[in-house]
């Protein structure tokens, strides 16, 4: 009885067990869910943001998908920004949540900036046009589309950290875009294009290419040209509500659900997680033979 005792204590297994389960930061990364839905709660005359980090694959295309609680006369404006960083620590570091999320406005807004305490000099961004939705004519999901021929691959921009104090770098400026750097990476998907379009049935660019858009259930908004880490901000401003229907004392409150799936070559694995995969499998085994032995 001794004897088994010590065998289990001295079992690999649970040492691992034990030093994973206290050191959250070892699994911070890893596993990371790549389909991922969080719950708005949009008032009369507010601005909203919503952020979503992810290392992600050559290739990956990314979904959004809106919906509403209920047809209610609310109208509001969507638009989102994709941006790269090479340090995975400036988006999925817990001890930076609450300031990421304050941080939202700067990420959409200033994108030729980085936040204070990150030194480098190039980015990807992408910035798509405003698009306007009425959940009253919507009757449910809402997926955020643009037209093929106004699409526009994600730009390389060159960046500086921002000088400004926290407080004042939060304050919006106007936008602008790089298109004279954008001819890089616009190449290489028109080259893809063209590779694609030399195979029958292949009649869209997207992951799903052999479906017709109107039969596919799978519409992206854009694809990731390089492995990185993104950050994906999406701006929500209500145009319109049925104002008439709430007091000064009891605001009405719009209840909607964002839905954002990133979607490889390879499925929804992260670009963190894909290149562990086989190690996981060894594991899984290693461990399942330990168990029965």
């Amino acid at each position: 009885m001794l004897g088994s005792k010590n065998r289990f204590g001295n079992c690999p297994f649970w040492w691992i067990f034990f030093v994973t389960i206290l050191n959250d930061n070892c699994l911070a990364h890893l596993l990371a869910p790549a389909i991922l839905s969080t719950k708005l709660q949009l008032k009369s005359d507010t601005i909203e943001y919503v952020g979503f980090p992810q290392s992600a694959l050559s290739g990956t295309e990314v979904e959004i998908r809106l919906q509403c609680a209920d047809d209610s006369d609310l109208t509001f404006q969507v638009q989102y920004v994709i941006r790269s960083s090479p340090c995975d620590k400036e988006f999925f570091d817990a001890s930076r949540h609450v300031q990421v999320k304050d941080l939202l406005n700067f990420y959409f807004e200033h994108e030729f900036e980085i936040p204070p305490g990150y030194d480098y000099t190039k980015i990807l961004f992408y910035k798509s046009q405003p698009q306007q939705f009425s959940c009253r004519q919507s009757h449910g999901v809402i997926l955020l589309r643009e037209d093929e021929g106004l699409r526009r691959p994600l730009e390389i921009h060159n960046v500086k950290q921002a000088t400004s104090k926290y407080s004042n770098i939060l304050s919006p400026t106007t936008s602008h875009f790089v298109r004279n750097q954008q001819h890089i990476i616009g190449r290489r998907q028109q080259i893809e294009k063209r590779f694609k379009r030399e195979f029958a049935g292949l009649n869209g660019d997207s992951l799903d290419g052999g479906t017709k858009a109107t039969l596919s259930s799978w519409h992206p908004v854009q694809k990731l040209p390089a492995d990185g880490i993104y950050f994906l901000v999406i701006k929500f401003t209500v145009i319109k509500s049925n104002s008439f229907k709430k007091t000064a004392e009891v605001p009405l409150v719009h209840n909607l659900t964002v839905d954002v799936q990133w979607r490889s070559p390879y499925g929804h694995l992260s670009a963190i997680d894909y290149p562990l995969l086989r190690f996981y499998a060894f594991m899984w085994l290693f461990y399942a033979m330990l168990a029965v032995i």
